[in-house]
């Protein structure tokens, strides 16, 4: 089971997902919004520093705790031109 979650919606679709172990979390860098950035930019090769907070969700927060650490995932909703580029990328990726 992973320590963390990272989805990519398109719609209500659920489009990708990448559990991440404890080291792997631990590997990326920054904080808030550069954390987020930096993670998609990691393991998913999606540039998402021109989204905006609305296409952020925060999934499965304990209302206990303030840190990130206590939301286990977070998902965002990708615009249509990147999720073009995601398809792209991965269709190379199987092709070669």
């Amino acid at each position: 089971m992973g320590f963390f979650y990272l989805y990519i919606k398109d719609d209500d679709r659920l489009i990708a997902t990448r559990s991440l172990s404890r080291d792997e979390f631990d590997t990326i860098e920054g904080d808030g919004a550069q954390f987020i950035i930096n993670a998609y930019s990691k393991f998913f090769n999606l540039d998402i520093s021109d989204y905006n907070i609305s296409r952020l969700m925060l999934d499965e927060f304990e209302p206990n705790e303030d840190s990130l650490l206590a939301k286990k995932s977070l998902t965002i909703k990708i615009h249509k031109e990147d999720l073009i580029i995601l398809r792209d990328s991965k269709l190379g990726e199987i092709l070669n």
